[in-house]
Parts: C-alpha cells; sequence; structure tokens
C-alpha cells in the first residue's frame, strides 16, 4: 500500500498538468479558423459587391457647373388656341408678337393701345359653316388683365362649336381684332348615345384568329359577326341575350 501513494500523486499531478495546458493548445487554433473565416467572408463580399470607382473633385465641380437649360416663356409667334377642359369649361392660351404689336402702334398709335383694354370674345358657332362670318354674333366677352396670357372661360354649353377672336377694345368702343383661334367642339354631358360597342365571345375569338378581313370598317365587320352569329348582334356582353 505504501508503494501505491506515490503512483497515485503522480497521476493526479499529470491529470493537472494536462488540465491547465489543454485550453492553452486549443485557443491559437480557434484564433486560426476565425481568421480564416473573416478572410473568406471579406473576399466573398468582394464578389458580390465591386469597390466603388472613386469619382474625382474634378468631375464632381463640373457636374455642379452644368448649364441650366433655358426655356423662354415666349416665342415672339402670333397664336390663339382654345382647349376643351369639360363639357363647360374651355381654356385659351395666347401671344401677340412684336410684330405684331407694332402693326397696331403704326395703325392707331401708342396712346390707341395704351388707352385699350384686351378683350376675349367667344363665339358659338354651332352648325355654322363660315364661322368668321361677321354676321356671327358674340357668345361671350371677357375683359383680360393687361398681363394674362390664358384664361379658363365657363361656357355652360356641352355639345357646341366654338372659336375665339382676341383684340382690343378702343376709347369709343371699337373692337379691334387681332388673334383668331382654332374651332372646339365640348363632349356631350350625358351618357354616350354610340351602342355599337360589342364584346366578343371567347369562342368567336378563337374562330376569327388568323382570319382577319383587312380593309373592311368596323361596322362591315360588326354586321358580318352579327349575321354569322359569332357575337350577339347589339350587346355589350355574353350575356345581354338573357
Amino acid at each position: 500500500m505504501d508503494n501505491l501513494w506515490p503512483w497515485a500523486l503522480g497521476l493526479v499531478v499529470l491529470i493537472l498538468l494536462a488540465a491547465a495546458f489543454l485550453p492553452m493548445n486549443r485557443t491559437p487554433a480557434a484564433k486560426k479558423s476565425e481568421v480564416a473565416r473573416t478572410e473568406s467572408d471579406t473576399e466573398f463580399a468582394a464578389e458580390v459587391a465591386p469597390p466603388t470607382p472613386k469619382v474625382s473633385r474634378e468631375s464632381q465641380h463640373e457636374k455642379k457647373e452644368a448649364p441650366d437649360v433655358f426655356i423662354p416663356h415666349h416665342y415672339d409667334v402670333d397664336r390663339l388656341v382654345l382647349a376643351i377642359k369639360d363639357p363647360n369649361w374651355i381654356y385659351a392660351y395666347w401671344e401677340i408678337s412684336s410684330a405684331k404689336y407694332h402693326d397696331f402702334v403704326h395703325r392707331y398709335g401708342h396712346e390707341a393701345w395704351d388707352n385699350s383694354r384686351p378683350v376675349l370674345r367667344i363665339y358659338d358657332v354651332t352648325g355654322s359653316g363660315d364661322y368668321l362670318n361677321p354676321s356671327n354674333l358674340c357668345f361671350r366677352e371677357i375683359y383680360l388683365d393687361p398681363w394674362a396670357d390664358n384664361w379658363f372661360i365657363e361656357v355652360g354649353r356641352p355639345n357646341r362649336t366654338f372659336y375665339a377672336e382676341l383684340g382690343r377694345v378702343l376709347a369709343n368702343g371699337e373692337f379691334i381684332p387681332l388673334l383668331y383661334s382654332n374651332l372646339i367642339t365640348t363632349p356631350p354631358d350625358a351618357v354616350s348615345d354610340r351602342i355599337d360597342e360589342e364584346w366578343m365571345w371567347i369562342g368567336g375569338i378563337y374562330r376569327y384568329i388568323g382570319r382577319a378581313n383587312y380593309g373592311l370598317s368596323s361596322t362591315i365587320m360588326s354586321e358580318k359577326r352579327a349575321v354569322e352569329g359569332t357575337i350577339p348582334f347589339m350587346g355589350s356582353s355574353p350575356g345581354a341575350e338573357n
């Protein structure tokens, strides 16, 4: 028994030494694996997102000093344009050129221009063959701001045709026309009376693929299909006949 104690004590010492030195040997290996993993992550990220090229200060300075595009407010062109806003409203914009202004001054004088007022006249010429006929009565007369170049006009007449004149009213009440507009027709303010919109059945679509007759109008095609029974005549949908 006395001989076993030294062996047991030596075994305990060896176990303690092994337990003390084993973590120290493992730590470098763990750090090495972490470094390797970090390097691989860095390489992968570089492949996915390549480095952004550096922009020099000179190129940035050139971009900031790029010239602005100038859009003029006026083009020195004579024009009076009417456009439709809705069934009851129209829109007008205009420009009087310097040549037109000087022509007016040459005929009537500077005082006539300064003492006159700009006026926009709206004419309802529905059904009139010659809309520039002097017998056409003025529908509306609008006194404008001297600096205005556009105006919204409430006509309150759906499905009617209009044109306009821009001029100046002299001190004696005489109207001097300067510009003439285009013709416009306001849309109706009711449901459309057109009933020729027809929806083809799916079967009819497949039957007509590759068999279109070019050169025929939509009316002729609709009548032809209605006679053949491809689509319900005057129907808005396949269920319209039910």
